[in-house]
């Protein structure tokens, strides 16, 4: 029998720097709204797995 794993490869939600197109890196930038709103979806999405 042969073991299979999957790997899910994500980005984090989007921040208010995001849309000002600022650079991030060193700072932990809150998500925004719409930042949340992605992270829940993907929580939903990947609890079906």
């Amino acid at each position: 029998m042969k073991n299979y794993s999957t790997l899910y490869l994500v980005r984090h939600g989007e921040t208010d720097w995001n849309v000002k197109g600022l650079v991030q890196g060193h700072s932990d930038i809150p998500l925004n709204d719409k930042g949340r709103w992605q992270a829940k979806e993907l929580s939903k999405k990947l609890s079906h797995t």
